[in-house]
């Protein structure tokens, strides 16, 4: 017989025998022997299945791998991890640790998601 061609966004090895062979590739979901989607951001996929970024942390779409979940601006934690909120006082934006606000001013909560959120300590108050 001749050979047919696996659905949109699937792949298989050499030598399949079956529609149920073609699997997605990474970073795209579905059953096996169907077309695949792709992964929305704030998710990983991989075998078809999706998952999500853990809370505070996001993804590109068609990410593959949960090492694509990096933690959101206020937060730190290893890509993939769980993420913590900056301590008060600190702020993360892109960087990969929580940075203290400048001296003579402040944040009072905690998850700063820039050098913005710290704000100048009001009179007869200091940092």
């Amino acid at each position: 017989g001749g050979k047919n061609t696996c659905p949109d966004n699937t792949n298989t090895p050499a030598g399949a025998t079956m529609l149920t062979n073609c699997t997605c590739v990474p970073g795209f979901k579905g059953v096996d022997g169907a077309s695949c989607t792709p992964c929305a951001a704030g998710t990983w996929c991989m075998a078809g299945v999706e998952n999500a970024c853990g809370a505070d942390s996001d993804s590109p779409g068609e990410s593959s791998v949960v090492t694509a979940c990096v933690c959101d601006a206020g937060y730190i934690g290893a890509d993939g991890d769980a993420c913590t909120a900056c301590d008060p006082g600190t702020y993360k934006s892109s960087t990969i640790v929580c940075t203290s606000c400048p001296t003579g001013t402040y944040r009072a909560g905690p998850a700063a998601p820039s050098l913005e959120s710290c704000v100048v300590c009001p009179a007869d108050t200091y940092q």
